[in-house]
């Protein structure tokens, strides 16, 4: 079956995944209701329009890459996929971090919301920091179990090296926009997203990739600057907030 078979694969996967959360939680099955929660909505959409920005961004970006030749592209594909580990730890944390801030706010505990905030990104950075050395570290051999071209190694190892440089940008990004979710204020990472990642991001890589030349490593840098970004203004806001509460 090919390709289809390895699509099939995953998809009975994703079901087997959800029939045993489904199992786990125990809903009942009930006739559907059609009825729209304004509060929920003001949650999701934000948060899936953030989602949406971060995707359409990296079509853009994977366009530009297109620009540099095919090794570059799958050697760019190859350290994605071995440097999406790094991330993983970031992820559990934030899922934590989003519920334990909401029921902070519900406590009305502001101090348990900031040593949260502190609290939950040293731990990710701690726990990510073994993981992206450790990619970079195996990069070569672990890039060879997809290619042995040169160029594209060269690429994927590139791509764990700004992996391992931007770890703490990377954790802020993801920690804070976790942080401003559990406050109950999706917005704002939605908007730090949509001009971190169409304005600085893509702008970056542009001007740094295509106009200078710079190739692969200008792609990247635009991705470290709007992490970077991002990290620092849903800080800086979250600080304001936060001195408001006093």
């Amino acid at each position: 079956m090919g390709i289809a078979g390895v699509a099939w694969g995953t998809i009975l996967s994703r079901l087997v995944g959800l029939v045993i959360l489904w199992s786990q939680l125990k809903l009942p099955f009930e006739k559907p209701t059609f009825g729209l929660d304004k509060e929920l909505l003001t949650l999701a959409l934000p948060a899936a329009g953030e989602r949406l920005m971060m995707r359409a961004g990296d079509v853009v970006i994977i366009a530009l890459v297109v620009s540099f030749g095919t090794e570059a592209v799958a050697g760019n594909a190859v350290g994605e996929v071995l440097t999406q580990f790094n991330y993983m730890p970031a992820f559990g944390v934030a899922t934590a971090t989003v519920m334990q801030v909401a029921r902070a706010v519900g406590e009305d505990n502001w101090e348990r919301v900031d040593d949260l905030s502190k609290q939950t990104f040293w731990l990710s950075l701690l726990l990510m920091l073994p993981l992206t050395l450790s990619i970079y570290a195996l990069g070569t051999p672990l890039t060879h179990l997809y290619t042995t071209d040169p160029v594209a190694v060269e690429a994927s190892v590139l791509v764990a090296l700004f992996s391992l440089l931007g770890t703490p940008m990377a954790t802020g990004t993801v920690i804070y926009t976790a942080v401003w979710q559990g406050l109950g204020n999706a917005r704002l990472p939605f908007y730090a997203t949509s001009i971190g990642m169409w304005c600085i991001r893509i702008g970056t890589a542009y001007l740094m990739g295509i106009v200078l030349g710079w190739s692969l490593p200008g792609i990247w840098a635009g991705t470290l600057l709007d992490n970077g970004f991002r990290w620092l203004f849903l800080r800086y806001r979250y600080q304001r907030y936060m001195s408001l509460k006093g």
